[in-house]
């Protein structure tokens, strides 16, 4: 059974730790930005009882609140270039095959 007050106060201190403090390796930034975080997308007790993004499931990827800021908007944009990527296909009359193009990818 999770202890509401615990995990609450737990969610505090990772909210109000210095973020200079901690780091996040760039690799699993692009991996969870490309891939999504699929850890919480289920019922999580934890997020039912917090009141802010601060789970359990967030703070076991991202050591820090603003490596969770900066991967909701890496994550929108990577959303948004797919998208694009999409629209770009489909214009040529290729088959999109659901993953980024060369042009996403970083090919020329």
């Amino acid at each position: 059974m999770l202890d509401v007050k615990r995990e609450q106060e737990i969610a505090e201190k990772w909210l109000n730790q210095r973020a200079s403090d901690c780091s996040m390796d760039i690799d699993t930034l692009v991996e969870v930005t490309i891939n999504g975080n699929e850890m919480c997308t289920g019922y999580c007790h934890s997020r039912e009882k917090l009141e802010f993004d601060s789970c359990r499931c967030i703070r076991s990827i991202f050591p820090h609140d603003t490596h969770y800021s900066l991967y909701q908007v890496l994550r929108k944009l990577f959303k948004e270039l797919l998208v694009l990527d999409y629209v770009l296909e489909s214009n040529t009359g290729e088959k999109y095959d659901g993953k980024p193009t060369s042009s996403i990818r970083g090919r020329t």
